[in-house]
């Protein structure tokens, strides 16, 4: 079970009261922890090194470009929801109160989704300039890992603030998807971690798979036009 359906299942144990807060940010830290903690000790002949090596570099390639796609998608995704707040803004001038409650609920989520866009967008967007930088040798794979590592307990946090919001019904579908978006780069980020470690282009593929996912994810609930 990898570690996103640990902490998933740790939060709905959160809310549905079997576990207390103190209990579930203890179990969230084991967790957590013992992720960073595993060590790794990996043997690479030389000959298998240099061949998994370009491989390796030809696999990741494929998956820059697939991010670079995913930031782009992501920054229409936050060009429409801005868009969606402005008309919610003039809307609240002409509702009855309560109508304004119901939309001011609304534009709040609106805007916490918002906030939680950029998030994403901006390790997108480290994803792919590390990256590059990487295959350009201008860091270390040493530094490239640290990097992976940080986003990912970044995505994992992200992955919970999305837990917590509370979309209007009209935002429910689009909600999801955008959740399981996250869920697939956590687990991107998972194999792709576990690839640098251990130089495995198998490992990459996994890692590909699941940015496609969270490319598909991402279409779905940027072609739901809606608005409060």
């Amino acid at each position: 079970m990898s570690s996103a359906d640990e902490l998933k299942k740790l939060k709905d144990l959160l809310d549905s009261g079997v576990l207390t807060q103190d209990e579930f940010d203890i179990q969230k830290s084991k967790i957590l922890s013992s992720e960073s903690s595993d060590e790794r000790e990996v043997i690479i002949d030389d000959n298998k090194s240099k061949k998994n090596n370009s491989i390796f570099k030809w696999v990741i390639g494929i998956v820059v470009i697939f991010a670079i796609f995913t930031l782009f998608s992501s920054n229409d995704l936050s060009s429409s929801t801005t868009t969606g707040s402005n008309s919610t803004s003039e809307n609240n001038n002409v509702n009855t109160i309560s109508s304004t409650n119901t939309t001011d609920a609304c534009y709040v989520y609106v805007e916490e989704s918002l906030e939680v866009t950029i998030i994403l967008t901006d390790i997108v967007q480290r994803f792919t300039n590390q990256t590059t930088r990487f295959l350009d040798a201008e860091i270390s794979s040493d530094e490239y890992l640290g990097g992976l590592e940080s986003d990912y307990y970044l995505l994992m946090s992200t992955y919970f603030v999305q837990m917590d919001l509370e979309p209007p019904s009209v935002y429910e579908e689009k909600h999801q998807y955008r959740l399981k978006e996250t869920e697939s780069y956590i687990l991107m980020y998972e194999w792709m971690i576990k690839a640098i470690e251990e130089l495995n282009e198998d490992y990459i593929e996994l890692a590909f798979t699941y940015l496609d996912d969270a490319i598909d994810y991402l279409e779905l609930s940027t072609n739901l036009e809606v608005s409060c």
